[in-house]
């Protein structure tokens, strides 16, 4: 089988994309993680990158915001955003629930309108809690960090005897892709739904 990491389709034309986000209640300045008396006055928008359930609430203060112009635009199936959340349409969560529902974690995402402060429905917060040791690393192109974690890879080989029946998941230990099986990615395609584009894996046994 073959994988593919999920990604934008910058040469879609229309559709929302969040244009700004809100993250806490005090300014950026003095709000670094570790210092208690902040702790709960901003939020860690990492908790839905590297497959960790969340067990907690999204605060009321967090807010991705859909900008004015794109207001009116269509809705996309997988939305755009600056804070690399994995956001899907509600029709297509629903749609491909039957592949993914072992795998992730679902929430209403904090969607906000520019123009009066109202709340976007129509779409849902994905977490992909699935992480697999699945790197090959003979085969696929990487850059480490002095401390020896994996900082950026490119031509990323998937062993495939490590995915078994997973349709979503991330690999181990490497933020920040998120790959899907080629059977789901056909799905997607076949159905029409829109924003999403696929950069192939390679695939060893």
């Amino acid at each position: 089988m073959s994988y593919h990491e999920i990604m934008y389709d910058n040469d879609y034309e229309g559709g929302q994309v969040i244009g700004d986000y809100v993250m806490g209640l005090i300014p950026p300045t003095v709000a670094w993680k570790g210092v208690k008396e902040y702790e709960d006055k901003v939020f860690d928008l990492t908790v839905f990158w590297e497959g960790r359930p969340f067990d907690g609430r999204i605060p009321d203060f967090v807010k991705l915001i859909i900008k004015k112009n794109d207001e009116q635009e269509e809705q996309l199936d997988l939305l755009p955003n600056p804070v690399s959340w994995l956001i899907f349409s509600e029709r297509l969560t629903e749609s491909i629930l039957p592949f993914i529902q072992e795998d992730v974690q679902i929430f209403d995402p904090p969607i906000f309108r520019e123009s009066d402060g109202s709340r976007v429905k129509g779409y849902k917060l994905i977490n992909p809690i699935k992480t697999i040791d699945c790197l090959d690393v003979k085969k696929s192109k990487i850059d480490r960090a002095p401390d020896g974690h994996i900082k950026f890879c490119s031509n990323i080989h998937i062993r495939e005897s490590s995915v078994g029946e997973h349709h979503i998941f991330q690999i181990k230990d490497y933020f920040p892709p998120i790959l899907i099986s080629d059977k789901l990615a056909k799905y997607i395609r076949s159905h029409g739904f829109k924003g999403f584009a696929f950069l192939r894996c390679g695939v060893t046994e």
